[in-house]
């Protein structure tokens, strides 16, 4: 694994600060709905639905609290719930997605198309970040193309 050039938290600020907010409601409303049926004896099949979906729910807004992309030299990782990673010279196609004045709640991707994998999707909190991704895709596609094929896709 190459030394990091760039990396950065996969979701802003206030994407974090909006999924803690939902989370604390869904507990109060949760706690709220519970309380009767706590009260007369819930089968053991239904605590272990209650169970596994709070261990859903824990696990998911405990990834997007963490959830991190990094780029080196050869390729482009995302720590999330799932680990993601793709060797930039392997990158087909790349379309960035941005919502103009909504990036603060809707996060910037790069959607990619990789060589015999098909499409991945990597979140950033940063669009510069992003946007360096593209561009060092685009240069070991040119690396490639110029006939530096093997080491383009090192790594």
């Amino acid at each position: 694994m190459s030394e990091p050039l760039m990396s950065g938290p996969c979701y802003s600020q206030p994407i974090k600060a909006l999924a803690t907010l939902l989370v604390v409601a869904l507990a109060l409303a949760a706690s709220r709905a519970m309380q009767p049926l706590v009260d007369g004896a819930l089968p053991a099949p239904a605590w272990a639905f209650i169970a596994a979906a709070l261990v859903v729910i824990g696990a998911s807004f405990s990834a997007l609290l963490r959830a991190r992309i990094v780029l080196d030299a050869h390729h482009v990782r995302e720590h999330g719930l799932w680990r993601k990673q793709a060797a930039l010279a392997d990158m087909t196609q790349l379309k960035l997605v941005c919502v103009p004045g909504l990036s603060w709640l809707i996060a910037p991707r790069l959607v990619v198309q990789v060589r015999g994998r098909g499409r991945m999707v990597f979140h950033a909190a940063e669009e510069a970040l992003l946007r360096e991704v593209v561009r060092r895709a685009l240069a070991a596609q040119a690396l490639a193309a110029a006939g530096g094929g093997a080491d383009a896709r090192r790594g």
